[in-house]
């Protein structure tokens, strides 16, 4: 018998915040469950979204970075880019250029067109 998949007919077809301040993470064998303050950031790969932690450990989603925004955001996340979610506390520097430096080493590119938001939104709330 064949299962639907679809996303909005199963309520585990999506990742899951847990009232523990965890996300359960789907991948391709099992889930994952991740503390959401220990997620530097998100990045879409194709279908696929690379889930980056804090030590370096990196899981992959079998589900796009767009289902990822939905339940972060509301956790101090910020969608940079369109393949691209990152978590505020872990931004160390922004070039203005339009480059994140992140805790991780990584370095994300911030589009033209969310610049001028992430600055007002994101960098606000640091200025004095």
């Amino acid at each position: 018998m064949a299962h639907s998949h679809s996303m909005g007919s199963n309520p585990y077809s999506q990742p899951q915040t847990l009232p523990s301040g965890k996300i359960a993470i789907p991948g391709t064998s099992c889930y994952d469950l991740v503390n959401i303050q220990d997620i530097v950031r998100c990045e879409g790969w194709q279908k696929y979204t690379r889930i980056c932690l804090l030590g370096g450990k990196t899981l992959i989603s079998s589900y796009h970075i767009g289902v990822f925004k939905e339940v972060l955001l509301p956790h101090d996340f910020y969608g940079v880019h369109k393949s691209h979610l990152v978590n505020i506390s872990y931004i160390n520097r922004y070039r203005k250029e339009g480059w994140l430096e992140m805790e991780d080493g990584a370095e994300v590119p911030v589009s033209r067109r969310c610049r001028e938001a992430f600055v007002r939104e994101v960098l606000g709330r640091f200025l004095f």
